[in-house]
């Protein structure tokens, strides 16, 4: 894998890939995809969505909610009160001692049983809203596309390098299941939308759309997120980030954090934050427990955490041979709890048992082990066996050594657990000598309590931490066009085709209202983003008629709009609305036409899910008279 990120982070210095864009979406993150989908699969059988709550039925209710939560109910485990997210749930908590509501949307691409069922969860059919949604823009062909390929098919050569139809088919998903969540976010008042695998395309979507509509998106850390191909990226150059990437990365701990933010620091859009496993957090503040080398009928406990097998086919099996061997040669000597990865499907996991049985093996337990939490059994077992799961990180924060049995496992290394909690195995002689290692270690758990001040006000700390990112978003990409701009007026550059809007935004900024109004005559400038700064500067000029003139064509336009195409306008966001039709309300109370005033003031409101004050403050006043 580390081979595989240097060559795509050697393609994204040599070549432009990072211009590759379809509907506004930026293309090369789903070459990545694709390539991961060729190594680990992805084409699984759906379950049923008629079984289950459609987000129809949450798109015809008048359901509001603050907040939504995406993620995939494979992954749900058994908790205290029945099916539990152990990634998202912690969060969800949160926002109810907030006094805040929330919606869970679930997909999934795998046959499952499991899914949260009550009257806040609903289910999204992925194929049919794609068919519903999708439009497909003429395909246009990639500059440099067949330089990358070679480059990538003579440094990498095992793996087929996308094609562009592969490529366009994706985003064009992508793009359809977006237009379908800006319809939910907007209808239903979402404030913020919470993913647990980023990477999917449904999450890429909901991601999608919530930069559209002007709402954070947040990704919680589900696993190992060290040099993979989502998360290891090599930006060099400050940037605008990536319209399909969560703003915000809520991290386990220091490692990840400063790994992500060694490129989200470069661009205006990202940025991860350490808030620690609240799943782990949560349990030790709220239990008490002794941690101990726990034994069973004089035997010492032996935790196993599985993995499908399609994540270690080289063994044509969920652990090798020699593991197997190894745990009927210590029949006396250790009990196994083996516990299955919560995606292995039930006819995967009776194989296994079948196994287990046919090979005379009396040491293992399988309900125990899949009974109870997983946090639990760490308080008594000594050690981790895995091949490389993600189970060491909580396996760590109750001082329980991992011992992985695939090569794979080294991406663990230097990624925030010390190397006195990490062990390789490569066969049944190395585990007998670190086993027995293991049983000298003295039995700590971590103490997290730095990390509890983000526990009360995490929330609060996302809505600061994205409004930063939206300051500086407005102001560097003003600053650079404002400074490109002047450099092709110096060198006397053509520039029928440059983009002025952030410079009529620097411009304002600035308060050069009649050097905006020049600029009428004198550029090609995009007409929507131009009526809106127009408008803008004829009120602060005083000019209340020419303010409503322009802003009534901002207003035109964007109500006219096509949202099948790629939309570059500034003002498309919903933050240059809400200041359109609040100006045009005061323009109107100022000429003393009160009924169109509180038109445009209603709209304010509405489009602001209530939000308004300063409307609703006019609104008050005009009803008052």
């Amino acid at each position: 894998m580390n081979n595989l990120l240097s060559v795509f982070n050697n393609i994204e210095k040599l070549f432009v890939v990072k211009k590759w864009k379809y509907f506004g979406i930026e293309l090369w993150p789903l070459f990545r995809k694709q390539i991961e989908k060729e190594i680990v699969g992805g084409n699984f059988t759906k379950i049923n969505p008629k079984e289950f709550n459609s987000i129809d039925n949450l798109i015809s209710n008048s359901d509001e909610y603050d907040n939504l939560f995406l993620f995939d109910p494979i992954r749900l485990i058994e908790g205290e009160d029945g099916l539990e997210n152990r990634i998202l749930g912690p969060y969800m908590n949160l926002i109810n001692s907030n006094k805040e509501s929330y919606v869970n949307i679930q997909y999934s691409v795998y046959p499952t049983d499991k899914i949260i069922r009550n009257s806040s969860s609903y289910f999204l059919d992925e194929k049919k809203y794609i068919a519903q949604y999708l439009y497909l823009a003429p395909y246009i062909q990639l500059e440099e596309y067949e330089d990358v390929k070679e480059y990538f098919e003579e440094n990498v050569g095992i793996l087929n390098f996308p094609s562009m139809n592969e490529i366009y088919k994706l985003a064009s998903e992508i793009y359809a299941l977006s237009k379908v969540f800006e319809k939910i976010l907007v209808q239903k008042k979402i404030k913020r939308i919470f993913v647990e695998i980023y990477y999917h395309k449904v999450c890429l979507a909901a991601t999608l759309a919530a930069h559209n509509v002007g709402i954070p998106s947040i990704e919680v850390q589900h696993g190992i997120l060290k040099d993979t191909l989502w998360y290891g990226w090599n930006l060099k150059n400050r940037n605008n980030g990536f319209t399909i990437f969560p703003n915000i990365y809520l991290t386990w701990n220091e490692f990840t954090t400063n790994s992500i933010n060694q490129w989200a620091n470069k661009t205006v859009k990202h940025k991860a934050i350490m808030t620690g496993n609240l799943w782990v957090e949560n349990y030790k503040k709220n239990r008490e427990y002794e941690l101990s080398n726990s034994k069973t009928n004089n035997k010492e406990n032996i935790l196993v955490t599985l993995q499908p097998i399609r994540a270690t086919p080289e063994w044509n099996g969920n652990i090798p041979n020699w593991f197997l061997e190894f745990i009927k040669e210590t029949a006396d000597i250790y009990k196994f709890y083996i516990r299955f990865h919560p995606i292995m499907e039930e006819e995967e996991r009776n194989s296994f048992i079948k196994k287990v049985n046919e090979a005379n093996i009396h040491n293992i337990s399988f309900e125990e082990a899949n009974n109870n939490s997983l946090l639990s059994l760490f308080s008594n077992t000594f050690v981790n066996i895995t091949p490389y799961s993600s189970t060491a990180f909580e396996a760590y924060e109750f001082g329980v050594p991992t011992i992985f049995i695939h090569y794979k496992g080294n991406i663990i290394k230097n990624s925030g657990i010390p190397d006195e909690y990490i062990f390789f195995a490569e066969d049944k002689h190395d585990l007998r000598k670190i086993i027995s290692s293991s049983l000298s270690i003295q039995r700590t758990y971590k103490n997290n309590s730095t990390k509890d001040v983000y526990s009360d006000n995490i929330i609060s700390l996302i809505d600061t931490e994205y409004q930063k990112l939206k300051t500086i978003e407005s102001t560097e990409q003003g600053i650079i066009s404002l400074n490109q701009f002047i450099n092709l007026l110096r060198r006397g550059a053509t520039l029928n085709h440059y983009n002025f809007s952030n410079v009529l935004d620097v411009l304002f900024n600035k308060k050069e209202y009649e050097l905006i109004l020049n600029f009428k005559d004198k550029f090609p400038i995009n007409k929507m983003d131009y009526f809106f700064f127009a408008g803008r500067s004829f009120f602060e000029l005083k000019d209340i008629n020419g303010c409503i003139e322009y802003l009534k064509e901002y207003l035109d336009l964007y109500e006219s709009r096509d949202n099948h195409q790629n939309n570059d306008e500034l003002t498309i966001k919903k933050n240059y609305l809400l200041s359109a039709l609040y100006y045009m309300g005061l323009s109107q109370f100022f000429l003393g036409n009160l009924k169109e005033s509180e038109y445009y003031f209603k709209e304010c409101i509405t489009e602001s899910n209530g939000n308004h004050k300063g409307a609703s403050k006019y609104i008050e006043i005009i009803k008052s008279n």
